[in-house]
């Protein structure tokens, strides 16, 4: 995949979803990481087979299905009010944690942001932002965002912070 950015920014991915803390993640990549102008890729995993994107010319598959496209609206609105460039990314791949490692790789994610896993009562899959902050590639630093009742929180690749 080509890289469309200007050199001198680091690209940055946000992974959303219908999870309540994909906006939190949004946000705090827009309060701490991001300038005006900058683009934010903001990627989902498609997990229930194809989702029908196109590719662009980057190599990026663009949602095209009517769910996928409302799934990105509120964050697309968001990154407009903050003058902020965004380009939504599906990814079709039934293991989330590996599609977004590999796409983090192919596309060159210096800072990859995502939300912290609901706590729900069962949870038998492996816990994804930690799969990914563990696997991602040297260059990239991985933010999971969690919005608690202290504000936010978020852990580096390689460090825990509050």
């Amino acid at each position: 995949m080509g890289r469309s950015y200007q050199d001198g920014d680091a690209l940055v991915a946000v992974c959303i979803d219908k999870d309540k803390n994909s906006p939190n993640a949004l946000k705090w990549a827009m309060d701490s990481l991001v300038q005006k102008g900058q683009t934010i890729v903001l990627v989902h995993v498609n997990t229930k087979g194809t989702s029908g994107g196109i590719e662009d010319g980057a190599g990026f598959k663009l949602p095209t299905e009517p769910h996928m496209k409302d799934l990105f609206l509120p964050f697309r609105c968001f990154c407009i009010r903050k003058e902020i460039q965004c380009k939504d990314v599906v990814l079709d791949e039934h293991d989330v944690a590996k599609a977004i490692i590999e796409f983090s790789a192919n596309a060159a994610i210096e800072k990859l942001m995502m939300g912290a896993m609901s706590r729900g009562r069962f949870r038998f899959k492996a816990d994804i932002p930690t799969t990914i902050s563990k696997d991602a590639s040297d260059f990239c630093t991985v933010y999971i965002i969690n919005k608690g009742n202290k504000g936010c929180i978020w852990i580096s690749k390689y460090t825990l912070s509050s």
